[in-house]
């Protein structure tokens, strides 16, 4: 009896929070973040799985703007970071690298799902949300199919927006000055205002403008600057509380980021130096790039006598466009069949993509209770993908080559998708649940790709050809996961989940018959975990082992320089996580985190003319820790805060080992230190003084070997992390 009255307490504690009545609490000395990973409030210690979680004191104290910041401090978490505004994320090692095409981690903001569920347009990227103001930002590993659906199969990034607070009025601002090495100036301006709209109605409304010159130059094409950004941002948030038992929260998000260029560095691809100055890249085509999203979500809630009802109607448009420069490898390509005088042009490749999505969510949950507690929905989305490619001669006035547009495609596609899920925890004893969860969903997908052109059609090149194709799919998800608790203060979990991502129909190519659909993959994941703390809550430490099986995996093969997806084969995935804090005295607290990660093949690749199993899959390192330390002072009516970080990420590759279609470039281990001191003072203000990547470490990010397919010498477009980069940042407070 005891025991389960401890259990409601934890549980009324996390719904407190969650309701607005703490944002992050301390609890027996211990610093604890609520969360909704299991779409309930609880503590994110309580949750039998690796849940990391960044609460708003954590995202102010360390100057994060976007999850690159956070990710290595997450165990077993990776990123490329191709263009300014979008990420690739890694989750344990699920990943095929550069020319993925469909994201195998699922985004949300609040409880929208954001992003694409299949390969067409900007099916890879994750958009970089910017956390300033943010009430949190959970990362949840291994696959998460019952409760998020397609794309989970390494796991879920949730950013949760601050909700407006009822009957106050208070305001917050931060402006910040940087300036990095190699390159320039870095500005920032935020601000956010919450004001009641009378009785029971509030609004929060957040805005951000941000400009980050680039370090990367183009000497052979007089460029500067390259990699630099701008990014607008705004949110805004109404809540209506209709009833004591009913609310309805209205929201809209809308960010938008500009890049003058990639931040590659060029390295040879056998010896890994650079071919020019260490950050310096040649490329005859400018690159800009744009990548904005727009979200517009409503939530209501109902508490009801018997159970809680949430529905959830979310409706976004994510636009994207890029020119990429192609030349080395289509002068080659094109040069096989057109003869030398294509042998030295500058050729690029325009794309502009747009989606709509509309989602629709219902959920109904039991109360908590000491004996079941359950939560059944179902999910609705359409997706409207309209995408134009545009291949272009660079020399020139208007792109043609000998006279003739070389290729133009539209690409419109629709992927509707319906589901229903269920999910129950059943209390045996006071120590000991298992929860078990099920989900099915169901697919639709129209696919159409008009082309013309001399590579669509050389002997007719004005000739319009027209492909359409449709497909349709179900699939299950599952989840078992038991818990036992060994005291109050450690549990031990096991977790057997699952996830897919979506088949569907193919890319045509010309000059290539491959197949004219590709089928779902899918992953199991069996882990294993323990949770614990110490000291009255002073020191605590999490541990998880699992082993994932992945089948059927969905790779983007380059074929004569058209994109083809083909199910490649089996990979099998096992690691280590861990994560530790020690508040060492008052002041002192030490935080950690590790990781082993080995994600290799397990079967023959024929695609990548793969003869053998065991090849390492790319982007994921196999060492990864991070130690952060912060002390603080108090002198007079002002706190001090001193902090520093050491973050390793071991070597990893990009590309494959042996394989000459998807060539194999071995990015270098790095090791950033970063540092800071904060002055809070009375009044609200507080002064911060930070400093990244203290030694100025040329840490190796990604790479691309495109190119390296077809002209194996030619240099390895390199992404390098952010130079050292000093500066000062003042916030405002007025309350909230």
């Amino acid at each position: 009896m005891i025991k389960a009255g401890r259990r409601a307490a934890r549980l009324l504690f996390a719904q407190l929070a969650l309701a607005g009545a703490a944002d992050a609490a301390t609890l027996d000395s211990g610093e604890t973040v609520v969360v909704t990973a299991q779409r309930r409030p609880e503590l994110a210690r309580d949750v039998p799985g690796q849940v990391t979680a960044f609460g708003a004191e954590d995202l102010v104290r360390t100057g994060a703007t976007t999850i690159a910041d956070l990710a290595g401090f997450v165990p077993g978490m990776t990123f490329l970071s191709e263009t300014p505004g979008s990420n690739l994320l890694v989750l344990r090692g699920v990943a095929t690298g550069t020319t993925q095409l469909n994201s195998a981690v699922a985004m949300y903001v609040d409880d929208v799902p954001i992003g694409i569920s299949t390969p067409f347009g900007l099916g890879a990227s994750a958009h970089s949300i910017n956390t300033f103001d943010l009430n949190r930002v959970e990362i949840l590993s291994g696959p998460q199919g019952t409760l998020y659906g397609a794309n989970a199969l390494g796991g879920a990034v949730k950013y949760v927006t601050m909700s407006p607070r009822l009957g106050e009025l208070f305001f917050s601002g931060k402006s910040s000055i940087s300036s990095t090495n190699h390159g320039g100036s870095n500005t920032g301006l935020y601000a956010m205002v919450n004001a009641p709209l009378g009785q029971g109605v509030a609004i929060r409304i957040t805005g951000i403008a941000q400009s980050d010159p680039g370090y990367v130059n183009d000497p052979d094409h007089g460029r500067v600057g390259l990699g630099g950004t701008r990014t607008l941002g705004a949110r805004v948030s109404v809540l209506a509380q209709l009833t004591p038992d009913m609310d309805l929260r209205l929201s809209a998000l809308s960010q938008g980021i500009a890049a003058n260029g990639f931040a590659y560095a060029f390295r040879d691809p056998l010896t890994h130096r650079p071919t020019q100055g260490a950050y310096d890249q040649s490329f005859p085509l400018a690159q800009p790039t744009y990548d904005s999203l727009m979200l517009y979500s409503g939530t209501l809630n109902w508490k009801l006598p018997w159970a809680s009802l949430a529905a959830i109607t979310g409706y976004q448009y994510d636009h994207g466009r890029k020119l990429l420069d192609e030349s080395t490898a289509y002068d080659a390509i094109l040069s096989a069949s057109y003869g030398p005088a294509v042998g030295n042009l500058p050729f690029g490749v325009k794309v502009n993509v747009g989606t709509r999505k509309f989602t629709q969510e219902l959920r109904l949950a039991s109360p908590d209770s000491a004996t079941v507690t359950w939560l059944v929905g179902d999910f609705y989305s359409d997706e409207r993908t309209g995408e134009t490619i545009d291949f272009v001669n660079g020399a020139d006035p208007v792109g043609l080559l000998f006279g003739s547009v070389p290729l133009h495609s539209i690409i419109p596609s629709s992927y509707r998708e319906g589901a229903i899920f269920a999910d129950g925890t059943l209390h045996i004893a006071d120590d000991l649940d298992v929860t078990l969860g099920v989900r099915y969903s169901e697919n639709h997908q129209d696919y159409q790709q008009i082309s013309y052109g001399l590579l669509s059609n050389p002997a007719a090149p004005a000739r319009v050809g027209r492909l359409e194709a449709r497909s349709q799919g179900d699939v299950a998800t599952f989840l078992i996961n038991p818990r036992y608790r060994i005291s109050e203060n450690a549990m031990t979990y096991v977790r057997v989940a699952n996830g897919y991502r979506p088949g569907g129909p193919n890319f045509s190519i010309p000059t290539y018959a491959g197949i004219p659909q590709f089928r779902p993959d899918r992953l199991w994941n069996y882990e294993a975990g323990v949770k614990s703390s110490w000291l009255n809550g002073r020191a605590s430490i999490e541990a998880t082992v699992y082993d994932i099986e992945w089948s059927s995996i969905q790779l983007n093969v380059n074929h004569n320089g058209f994109n083809q997806l083909e199910n490649a084969g089996d990979a099998r995935v096992r690691g280590v996580e861990g994560s530790a804090r020690f508040h060492v005295t008052d002041g002192l607290t030490v935080r950690g985190m590790t990781a082993f990660t080995d994600a290799r093949l397990t079967t023959p690749v024929p695609g990548l003319g793969l003869a053998l199993a065991g090849t390492r899959l790319p982007l994921s390192p196999r060492i990864q820790f991070a130690l952060a330390v912060s002390q603080k002072f108090q002198l007079g009516a002002t706190i001090l805060e001193a902090r520093i970080a050491d973050r390793y990420t071991g070597d990893r590759t990009n590309g494959y080992a042996g394989s000459m279609i998807n060539p194999l470039y071995a990015l270098a281990a790095d090791n950033t230190v970063d540092g800071g001191l904060s002055a809070s003072l009375p009044g609200g203000l507080t002064l911060d003084l930070f400093a990244c990547n203290l030694f100025d470490t040329r840490g190796e990010i990604s790479a691309t070997t495109f190119t390296n397919h077809y002209v194996p010498g030619a240099p390895v477009p390199v992404t390098l992390s952010l130079p050292r980069t000093v500066g000062l940042a003042l916030r405002f407070d007025t309350g909230g």
